[in-house]
């Protein structure tokens, strides 16, 4: 009885710590498993949401509605910058990595 109690008792913690829910801490609907998270991909890809506001573009389809403000400015300019391709970091960690090679190989001096 006491080994039942206690699987039990794991798999709730297991459920409570791992099982996804719908809404985060804050009660923010969780965007990455959800249909406006698609659809917001689509829409920025298309070019639907090019020189416009994130307000704007929440107001299109009824599916971004429920997502409150702050998160879904957050959700768009992400999404913007993700699909706009190599960004900054990337190519300065490039620009880092060839200066490394260089000097390792003796070609510049970094004194």
């Amino acid at each position: 009885m006491k080994s039942i109690k206690f699987e039990d008792k794991a798999a709730d913690q297991h459920w409570t710590r791992f099982c996804e829910l719908a809404v985060d801490s804050r009660g923010n609907p969780k965007l990455h498993n959800s249909a406006s998270k698609n659809l917001l991909e689509l829409d920025v890809a298309a070019g639907r949401a090019k020189g416009r506001k994130p307000l704007d573009i929440k107001k299109d389809r009824p599916e971004y509605a429920p997502i409150k403000t702050k998160q879904w400015r957050c959700a768009v300019n992400n999404e913007r910058q993700k699909q706009k391709g190599e960004i900054w970091y990337a190519k300065r960690n490039k620009q880092g990595a060839l200066r490394h090679i260089k000097h390792e190989a003796g070609m510049i001096d970094r004194t």
